[in-house]
């Protein structure tokens, strides 16, 4: 598979749809409700109780749409590496692993906040990039901080990635004061709205969901054979991948090593995530995974010998 997906044919992305497909098959035939998310944040909330809920009364279609959303996600990442060259070759390997890792464990495969945070820090990534070459960017500064406020929304752990947010963009740009405020002015403008609804509508109990968590406590694995050979899987690739991208960084472009370190630095933020939430930890695992699949790429494409 890895040989396979190791160029660009426009065919291996029809075979690769498939191939995920199938990953998901018993979901597809067994689907079952999926269970409630401690860490859902104000809007998610919201559209579970209008969306969500139809979904929830037809499970199928909940693993249908939510395959859609992770293969849209992985093909537009995989884009992503291949145009800023993060590798020698293009490649199809990104997705690949991808749609393989989050097909392991069920609780990956329905619409939740960790889904919704994954999206929205796939449309952050390319944003940051094109800060490097902006003289002006104060519009797409103030872009970037309304989505990073929206994953706060989405998902209650998730007020952490404002620290992530600065430090990016201290990677890609020299310091100034202003740019650093109207990236957290737009990180506060979703909480303003939504303070201002709840005004309106005279309902505080909501601002509960606006509060960050803070809970701090580790939840162990569950006891799960599947889940532990599922964890093993992610962590000999993603460790073997950090030493082998860390070993090429000397032969890259002052963007790519830019690029490299900015999702470094995400892959620390969101493991914060796991001592912060108060779901299980399998179902915060897919936030990580968004940022260490890149690692993983690299334990598949730079070897030479597969």
């Amino acid at each position: 598979m890895i040989r396979f997906f190791s160029g660009t044919n426009p065919l291996n992305i029809l075979v690769l749809f498939i191939l995920g497909a199938l990953f998901r098959l018993p979901f597809f035939m067994h689907a079952a409700v999926p269970a409630v998310f401690p860490d859902a944040g104000w809007i998610y909330v919201r559209m579970e109780e209008s969306v969500f809920f139809a979904l929830r009364q037809h499970p199928w279609w909940m693993y249908v749409i939510t395959y859609l959303l992770l293969f849209v996600q992985a093909i537009y990442l995989n884009g992503f590496i291949n145009s800023q060259k993060l590798f020698p070759v293009s490649n199809l390997l990104y997705a690949y692993l991808w749609l393989l890792y989050t097909a392991l464990i069920p609780s990956w495969n329905v619409i939740s906040p960790a889904l919704l945070f994954n999206l929205l820090i796939t449309l952050l990534l390319p944003k940051l990039v094109r800060l490097y070459q902006q003289h002006k960017p104060q519009n797409e500064l103030f872009a970037l901080g309304l989505l990073g406020g929206l994953t706060a929304l989405l998902y209650r752990p998730a007020w952490i990635i404002i620290a992530w947010l600065l430090l990016a963009l201290l990677v890609m740009r020299p310091f100034r004061l202003t740019e650093w405020v109207i990236l957290l002015l737009g990180f506060l403008m979703p909480y303003y709205f939504t303070l201002s609804y709840c005004y309106i509508s005279e309902d505080w109990k909501e601002t509960i969901r606006l509060q960050p968590s803070f809970s701090f406590i580790f939840s162990a694995p569950a006891a799960d054979p599947e889940f532990l050979i599922a964890g093993l899987m992610m962590l000999i690739p993603l460790l073997s991948g950090l030493f082998l991208s860390f070993r090429f960084l000397s032969r890259m472009l002052a963007l790519q090593r830019k690029i490299w370190g900015m999702i470094f630095y995400l892959l620390l933020s969101v493991m914060l995530f796991l001592p912060m939430g108060k779901a299980p930890l399998e179902e915060t695992l897919p936030v990580i995974l968004m940022p260490a699949a890149f690692f993983m790429t690299a334990f598949a494409a730079y070897p030479s010998n597969k």
